[in-house]
């Protein structure tokens, strides 16, 4: 079986650690690709203040993912450890 590399190169041309090395970014990844998913569904019959809340996640998951990314934040606030 082939290994795996624990970097990939990224389009500046940098290297990063993948997601698969750093479970905190995949769940912060996988909670924002299911927000937008349900998003892209549903959104033409969603309330304002239910699409206005869902903006404001999705905002704050962008956040949480850049600090996971860049490893400034240990543990995201807010995100559920127990799964």
């Amino acid at each position: 079986m082939p290994h795996e590399p624990d970097f990939f190169v990224d389009a500046t041309g940098h290297s990063a650690p993948e997601r698969r090395k750093n479970p905190v970014l995949r769940e912060l990844l996988d909670e924002l690709l299911t927000h937008v998913r349900v998003l892209a569904r549903e959104a033409p019959v969603l309330p304002p203040d239910t699409l206005e809340s869902t903006r404001h996640r999705v905002e704050w998951l962008a956040d949480e993912i850049w600090d996971a990314a860049t490893h400034t934040a240990e543990t995201p606030s807010g995100l559920d450890q127990s799964r």
